[in-house]
C-alpha cells in the first residue's frame, strides 16, 4: 500500500512539474506586432514574416497582407504598401486603396508589445492615425524603411 501511495504521489508531482514547465515555454507572438517583445527581445511572428517577404522583395505577398484576418498583418501590409507606393516601387490598385481606407477606420484590435513591460491592445484605426501617430506606427515605419533600403542595397 505504501508503494502505491509513493507511485501515486510521484505521478502527481511529475504531472504538476510538467504543466509548470509547459507554461514557461516561449510561445510565438502570433497575432501581435512587436519588434522586441518580452525578455528575449524577439520580434513577433508577423514582423518576422514581413521581414522575410521584404528580403525576397515579394511585393505580391506583401500586398495580400491587407486581406489577412490577422490585424497585425493588416497593419504591416498597409504601412508597407504605403511606403512602397511613396518610393515608387509599386502602384496601388483601386481595390488596394479601398482596402487600405477601410483599415484606417477599423475598430479591430491589434496587440502590440515592446520589451517585457509594454503590452497593449490598440484599435487599428488608432495605430494608423496620421494626425497623432502611435509610437508603434513610428517604430514600424522606421524599421520597415530601413529593411527596404537594405534590400535595395543588396540587389
Amino acid at each position: 500500500m505504501k508503494e502505491i501511495k509513493k507511485v501515486l504521489l510521484l505521478v502527481i508531482f511529475l504531472t504538476g512539474l510538467s504543466s509548470t514547465i509547459n507554461s514557461q515555454v516561449r510561445k510565438p507572438h502570433v497575432g501581435n506586432i512587436g519588434f522586441a517583445c518580452d525578455d528575449t527581445g524577439e520580434a513577433s511572428w508577423a514582423v518576422k514574416r514581413v521581414y522575410k517577404l521584404i528580403k525576397k522583395s515579394d511585393f505580391k505577398s506583401i500586398a495580400t497582407l491587407i486581406n489577412s484576418r490577422d490585424t497585425a498583418n493588416q497593419l504591416l501590409g498597409v504601412l508597407l504598401l504605403e511606403i512602397l507606393q511613396e518610393t515608387n516601387q509599386i502602384e496601388l490598385t483601386e481595390e488596394q486603396e479601398r482596402k487600405i481606407l477601410k483599415r484606417y477606420s477599423s475598430e479591430e484590435l491589434v496587440e502590440v508589445c515592446e520589451g517585457c513591460t509594454y503590452f497593449e491592445k490598440v484599435k487599428l484605426k488608432k495605430l494608423l492615425n496620421k494626425k497623432e501617430p502611435h509610437r508603434m506606427k513610428k517604430e514600424a515605419i522606421s524599421l520597415l524603411k530601413m529593411w527596404l533600403n537594405k534590400t535595395k542595397l543588396n540587389d
